[in-house]
């Protein structure tokens, strides 16, 4: 019953969420609806506030998530049977310390443990992500700005698949510039445990500026097989 009356608690759900999150988010418009047979929630517009002001640290043009009802009552947890993410725009902070952070999140946020929101996510049938733009900022470079950058995630048991691609920046980082990359990546795990890591890579219109000169590779691919090693 309250399924299809779920849009008109968009401001209780922006409320709930922001207090979650310590940080304002705004919420364009919800819908529902039956997609295959399951419940799929639609938010559109969304963007995610910085704390101390009204620009936003992260914009979403449709979030739709997909419920498993079936999986969520038997495993008693919420499950869904695909969440996609399209049209956003965000900055990622590369640390000199090595971590990354979603650039404008609270002090709060952005120093909280999320080992469970990842964990829970690995337990999710179908992700795909869509960035129109993703800045990525590194100490004392100038920002990369990826556009069209896409990565779909696929869990099957122990299995992960990935697959992803985006358009490079147009200036070079390091000396190195190129046109488009892709990867495919499957990770084998066994308890929780990765037992193979296997994938391919492929980049367009790779240049390597070195003081010796420069080289060009039209399209250049690469495959890799991984494995723990064994102890004795």
């Amino acid at each position: 019953l309250l399924f299809p009356r779920l849009p008109d608690y968009r401001p209780q759900i922006e409320q709930w969420v922001s207090i979650a999150l310590d940080q304002p988010i705004t919420i364009g418009s919800i819908s529902t609806y039956w997609l295959d047979g399951q419940p799929t929630i639609a938010f559109q517009q969304v963007r995610l506030l910085e704390a101390s002001s009204q620009k936003s640290a992260l914009e979403v043009a449709r979030l739709e998530v997909t419920l498993n009802v079936l999986a969520s009552l038997q495993q008693g947890q919420l499950l869904t049977s695909k969440i996609l993410v399209n049209g956003s725009q965000l900055t990622l902070l590369h640390h000199p310390e090595g971590h990354i952070t979603l650039a404008g999140l609270s002090p709060r946020s952005a120093v909280a443990d999320n080992t469970w929101f990842s964990l829970w996510l690995l337990q999710q049938p179908t992700i795909f992500l869509h960035a129109t733009k993703l800045t990525w900022l590194e100490p004392k470079q100038p920002p990369l700005t990826f556009t069209n950058a896409q990565l779909t995630v696929q869990t099957r048991g122990e299995q992960h698949q990935l697959w992803g691609k985006t358009d490079l920046p147009s200036t070079p980082f390091k000396g190195i510039q190129a046109n488009r990359f892709r990867v495919e990546l499957t990770v084998v795990n066994d308890n929780q445990h990765w037992q193979e890591l296997k994938g391919q890579l492929a980049v367009e219109q790779l240049q390597v500026t070195a003081p010796q000169g420069r080289l060009t590779w039209p399209y250049l691919e690469g495959q890799w097989l991984a494995k723990p090693q064994a102890n004795d």
